[in-house]
């Protein structure tokens, strides 16, 4: 499904020499952490080492109203069990990187967000099925979602083509994330245009509505 595509694509930058505090952004995971967003609610499942580094495994549990009723029936059983995808946030002297796997056992990763933070940067990288992405930070926003207001949150925005055999049209799809520092995400919109209908349109949001950190 494209949109499950572009979901698991999603969920590398330049280096630099001078920084400012505020431009590092941190995260920890533990086990049980729990984001619960407008469309889906995001859990940390279990934990493994792998590479030298500590992974993270976690589901993608759709909201009951997302779905058709014969969907969550069939999908209430297994939506929620094994990992969906691998999450891995390396510490450095500076701050944090989150990189995203599909399973343990994955050559490569993706980077979808790294440290030291800098406006107008870009990075690079190849999903697993072969797709191009760019990356690149955007200006510092204050948002407003269910669960509150975030300062100074970094706008990273993903950019790749993905061409669907079934109608013979190439997607160009921009995925615009927000990062709330020691939170992660806390929106994400997806807009797409296409060969045959060149205006940009939403065709995805998630706001988050609730963090649970594990044990609370």
């Amino acid at each position: 499904m494209l949109l499950r595509s572009i979901l698991a694509g999603i969920l590398l930058f330049c280096s630099v020499s001078l920084f400012a505090i505020s431009d590092v952004f941190h995260l920890s995971l533990s086990v049980g952490d729990k984001w619960i967003y407008t469309e889906h609610t995001v859990t940390i499942m279990q934990s493994t080492s792998y590479g030298g580094n500590q992974w993270y495994g976690f589901t993608i549990f759709p909201s009951p109203e997302s779905l058709s009723s014969e969907l969550w029936e069939v999908g209430s059983e297994t939506w929620d069990s094994p990992a969906d995808n691998w999450m891995a946030v390396l510490q450095n002297e500076v701050g944090s990187s989150i990189y995203i796997i599909d399973k343990i056992g994955d050559i490569n990763s993706t980077e979808v967000l790294k440290t030291p933070i800098t406006k107008d940067e870009c990075w690079f990288a190849t999903l697993p099925d072969g797709i191009n992405v760019i990356f690149t930070l955007g200006n510092r926003e204050d948002v407003v979602v269910p669960a509150g207001t975030y300062q100074d949150c970094w706008k990273v925005w993903t950019e790749f083509n993905k061409y669907d055999p079934n109608v013979e049209i190439t997607y160009h799809i921009i995925d615009y994330t927000w990062y709330a520092d020691n939170i992660g995400v806390i929106k994400d919109s997806v807009y797409v245009d296409n060969t045959a209908n060149p205006d940009c349109y939403e065709v995805y949001v998630y706001k988050l509505i609730r963090y649970m950190p594990a044990g609370q």
